[in-house]
């Protein structure tokens, strides 16, 4: 099995891993229906999507749930700006919120 082979890895360079946060995401080509899923491995769960490093990853590939993420956070952050313009902010603050916001 894959991962016990991962496990030993991990040993063996003196790393544990943290089965409480580790996921498991089956890839499929999206044009085809996966016949046959892979039995899950016992302790860790099976998700269909996952947040690896700030990016939204799918099993079937698709970025849908990624830039929907980055468009609301955007949409979030410009409605503060334009409330604070509103507010008599100026131009540099308006610059300092906006990179602290990043």
């Amino acid at each position: 099995m894959e991962f016990n082979h991962i496990q030993d890895w991990t040993k063996h360079n003196s790393m544990i891993i943290n089965l409480g946060k580790t996921k498991e995401i089956i890839s499929y080509n999206p044009r085809a229906i996966p016949s046959l899923t892979p039995l899950p491995i016992f302790g860790i769960e099976q998700v269909s999507s996952a947040k690896l490093l700030g990016v939204h990853i799918q099993g079937n590939f698709s970025c849908d749930m990624h830039f929907k993420h980055i468009i609301t956070v955007s949409s979030q952050r410009l409605h503060i700006l334009k409330a604070l313009r509103r507010q008599g902010l100026s131009l540099e603050l308006l610059h300092c919120v906006f990179h602290a916001s990043l």
